[in-house]
């Protein structure tokens, strides 16, 4: 078994890698080979000092992995994130992985890889709203997914907007420019919101026909975007079922037309007009952080990457 550090997980994955990975989750969701926890989440309330857990985890037909994903809220300092990863056959415990390092990325991966599946071409302009961590991991994504585009950035603050503008043509090549949330939804044609904004910050009004709008936090879009979306796509139905209506109204789940497997899977054709408004969100399946996991830990050991831990033999077939 071995320790991976986000250190150590640093430069084993590029923006590639990560959205073939998630394809492939994907994949394997639509194909039923996707084994999920029952319940699918399992949430902790500890006592007044020790903060929240939240516990997520699957097994995965095709690697033969299972993993358990556990995010912690403490009372005081920064959440954790941690993969356990298991040997699916025999039960062998084989990397604990911090999500330090690749929580970002996964989670704007989804969807950039939806937003560039459903989108209406010509992309000239792409919104990031936000300029936090999962703005930040956005940036290679933008680059990735829709070369040669303009990239504006709107966040509350206007100088840390134009810190990460900066930070997009210094290091990712991109052209781009600060703005305000308006500007950057009225001219973009794919909008990436990154805030935890519990108020909205995008309006109906300003989201033009043929834009697609990709969120991780439904609470920044108003609720009528939603409701008069031509489109309405998400990661998964039952897990968002209670933050849907939260956010946009009691129903509004009810609402949704697909999911992201089912678009990949081609079960659903995405875009059927260019006129079409699409609204997609995403707040994470388990399955793509373990099959992370499972490629980050295979990339370690190929590397001679990570810190030993000795554990007692496992009776069973090794892995």
């Amino acid at each position: 078994m071995i320790l991976l550090t986000a250190d150590d997980v640093h430069g084993l994955l590029d923006p590639a890698a990560v959205l073939e990975t998630v394809e492939e989750a994907l994949r394997m969701e639509h194909a039923g080979t996707v084994r999920w926890s029952s319940p699918t989440s399992l949430r902790v309330a500890g006592g007044e000092e020790q903060g929240r857990v939240r516990v997520k985890a699957c097994s995965l037909d095709g690697p033969g992995v299972t993993g358990v994903r556990v995010l912690h809220f403490p009372a005081a300092g920064a959440e954790t994130r941690w993969i356990l990863l298991f040997d699916g056959v025999s039960g062998e415990p084989l990397a604990i992985v911090d999500e330090a390092a690749t929580y970002g990325d996964r989670s704007f991966a989804s969807v950039a890889l939806l937003a560039h599946r459903v989108r209406a071409d010509p992309v000239d302009t792409v919104a990031i709203l936000g300029a936090g961590r999962i703005a930040r991991a956005a940036l290679p994504y933008a680059a990735n997914r829709f070369p040669g585009a303009a990239v504006v950035i709107a966040a509350r603050r206007r100088p840390a907007a134009a810190a990460l503008a900066l930070l997009a043509e210094e290091r990712h090549a991109l052209r781009a420019a600060p703005t305000s949330f308006e500007t950057a939804v009225r001219t973009a044609q794919v909008v990436f919101g990154c805030t935890s904004s519990t108020e909205p910050i995008v309006r109906e009004r300003w989201v033009a026909s043929g834009t697609v709008i990709a969120s991780l936090e439904p609470r920044e879009l108003e609720p009528a975007l939603f409701a008069d979306a031509d489109l309405r796509i998400v990661d998964a139905r039952e897990p968002l079922r209670e933050e849907l209506d939260e956010a946009f109204g009691e129903g509004a789940a009810e609402g949704v037309d697909t999911t992201m497997a089912e678009i990949v899977g081609g079960d659903h054709p995405g875009r059927t007009a260019a006129s079409q408004r699409i609204v997609i969100v995403s707040q994470g399946l388990v399955s793509q952080d373990v099959l992370l996991a499972e490629r980050v830990f295979r990339e370690a050991v190929a590397c001679g990457i990570g810190t030993a831990i000795a554990l007692p033999p496992v009776a069973g077939p090794p892995r």
